[in-house]
Order: C-alpha cells, then sequence, then structure tokens
C-alpha cells in the first residue's frame, strides 16, 4: 500500500481521536465519547507502528507519534478520587492485607508484649530495672502526671490546649511509627529494636505507675486511645519487618525486585498505621482530658478496642469475594 493510500484510509479515524483529545484538553477529562477513546487508541498505535515499520515519511509518522503521546497521557493520568481510594482502603484493603500478613500481626505481637510484661511484673518484686529503662525525668513526669492526688488533666493542661496537644501527639506517634517502619532497611534489625524497646517502655511505665501512682487514673487516661495507637505501632512494624525480609530473603528475585514488591505492601500497611496514628491523636487529644465516670471511659475504649477488631476480622470480606 502506498502512503497516500494508508493516510486516506486512516484520516477519519486520525481526525476523530485528534477532536477527542482536543475535547479532553479542554473540558479537564470528560467528554460524552470517551468510552470509544482506548480502542480507537490502539488502532492508532497500530497505524503508526505499521507507518515507521513500511518508512511511510516523516511527516506522517511524527503526526501519528504526536497523537499517541497526547492519547497517551491522557489514558495514563490518574483521575481516581483521593478521599475515595482512602475510604476503599479502610474498609476493604486494609483489613484484607492485615488478615493475610496474620504472621507477622502475630511476630509483631510476641516482640512487643513479651517484653511489656516481663518489664511490668518484674517491677512487682524488684524496681531496679523499671528505674534503670526511664530514667529520673520520665519517673517524674509519671509522678506529677499519675501520682497519687496528682492530677492528669492539670498536668496535661498545663502544655497548652486540646488542638496544641493533640498536635503533639501527632508529631510523638508518627515519629516513633516512622522510625519503626524506617528500621526494616537495617534487615529488619531497627524495627525488631524498636518495637522491643516499646516494649519494654511502657511496659515499665506501667509498673512503675501501678507500684508509685494512682492506676485506676493511668488507666481512664489510657483506655481510650490504647488500641489504635498500638494497632499503629504494630503496623508500622509489619511494613518495616516485610522489607526487612525482602532484604534478608529475596528468593529468586533480585534484592531491588524483592524489595520494590514488597514495598508496595508496605505501603499499604503504613497507611493503615497513618489511620490509626490519627484516630488515637483525636481520641487523646479530644476525649481523655474529659472528666467523666471512670466506668464511662472504660466502656468507651472497650467498644474502640472491638470495633477495631471486627474491623480487621470481618471487614473486606465480601469486597474480597466479588473481586
Amino acid at each position: 500500500m502506498k502512503p497516500s493510500a494508508f493516510a486516506r484510509r486512516g484520516e477519519n479515524r486520525w481526525r476523530e481521536i485528534e477532536g477527542m483529545l482536543d475535547d479532553l484538553d479542554r473540558s479537564g477529562g470528560v467528554v460524552p465519547e470517551a468510552s470509544r477513546i482506548p480502542a480507537l487508541f490502539r488502532q492508532l498505535c497500530g497505524d503508526m507502528s505499521l507507518a515507521q515499520y513500511r518508512m511511510y515519511g516523516l511527516k506522517l509518522c511524527e503526526r501519528l507519534n504526536r497523537l499517541v503521546i497526547r492519547g497517551y497521557r491522557h489514558l495514563g493520568r490518574d483521575r481516581s478520587n483521593p478521599l475515595e481510594a482512602l475510604w476503599l482502603g479502610i474498609w476493604r484493603d486494609f483489613p484484607v492485607l492485615i488478615r493475610e500478613e496474620w504472621r507477622l500481626f502475630c511476630v509483631v505481637l510476641v516482640c512487643f508484649w513479651g517484653p511489656f510484661l516481663g518489664m511490668y511484673f518484674s517491677s512487682f518484686h524488684d524496681m531496679q530495672w523499671t528505674v534503670s529503662c526511664l530514667g529520673p525525668g520520665t519517673m517524674e513526669s509519671l509522678e506529677k502526671q499519675y501520682g497519687i492526688g496528682s492530677g492528669a488533666r492539670d498536668y496535661r493542661d498545663s502544655f497548652g490546649e486540646n488542638f496544641q496537644m493533640f498536635g503533639f501527639y501527632i508529631a510523638n506517634n508518627v515519629g516513633i511509627d516512622f522510625r519503626t517502619f524506617a528500621g526494616g532497611i537495617l534487615g529488619g534489625v531497627g524495627t525488631l529494636f524498636s518495637v522491643v524497646f516499646n516494649g519494654l517502655y511502657l511496659g515499665a511505665a506501667a509498673g512503675f505507675v501501678r507500684q508509685e501512682g494512682d492506676f485506676a487514673k493511668f488507666l481512664d487516661w489510657i483506655s481510650g486511645h490504647s488500641a489504635p495507637e498500638f494497632l499503629g505501632l504494630v503496623f508500622s512494624a509489619m511494613a518495616g519487618f516485610r522489607l526487612g525480609m525482602a532484604l534478608i530473603r529475596p528468593g529468586r528475585l533480585t534484592r531491588g525486585h524483592a524489595l520494590a514488591l514488597a514495598a508496595k505492601r508496605a505501603v499499604k500497611l503504613l497507611y493503615a498505621a497513618a489511620v490509626m496514628t490519627m484516630l488515637a491523636a483525636v481520641i487523646e487529644g479530644f476525649w481523655s482530658p474529659l472528666v467523666l465516670p471512670w466506668e464511662f471511659k472504660f466502656l468507651f475504649g472497650a467498644l474502640v478496642t472491638f470495633l477495631l477488631l471486627a474491623w480487621m476480622l470481618l471487614v473486606g470480606k465480601e469486597g474480597r469475594r466479588a473481586d
């Protein structure tokens, strides 16, 4: 076929897709005939390949190449709604991924609760380890906040209003979660250290308050936000361990390829950790300081814990079957 005959045969199709692309540029991505663009784009790619293979001339090939580039830009553009993507992640992707990674979830639980319980119960027999772990500054702060006769809310209020403390909790918890996740790049050793250290530190704090302070006041304060804050740490650790495992055991893949594949799952776990951290900061910043009966505060904490467990165990199953 001669170049002129080839151009006459495809001219109407090329003009049609060129007009659609012009409409897309003007409308910002919405045209009535947009459903026809993928089929026309495939034909256009075939025409360009054939024109280049048969050397039908630089002018024709450049025209088709420009159309292909414009079409690719529109077809490859991500038009997803970020809020919709976050909603689907919370109510479908995150809980499914957590259930798929249940073994890693259990590993993190053991790495945290083993040191936590060991340090907590050691305070019943000897406070030496607790004192060594916390240090004088932390013990003084705990005595002011949870000591017998002291006021946790008064101590907290001395640092600012609710919104200021909400920002402080966000910064503090995000810092812990990010360090836990980033430690995975060291083969998971940094993540393991962060989880074990936080278990030891929080266990020592709980044991110190149990022995030297008002433990009911301590439970009143932490009951509402402890579950989402703990899950934020767990999900961050799972993401870090996923990266570390890809580096240590890449299998038949190169370490770079294995790390890239693991990062896709790790990022989703990190998103779930961010959601939990935000929820914990909101509760700790605005709910925990409220003066309410301790029974009501404990009931709220139990409800939050129950809803999070139901979310992890049950949510997303229908969407998974539909997929």
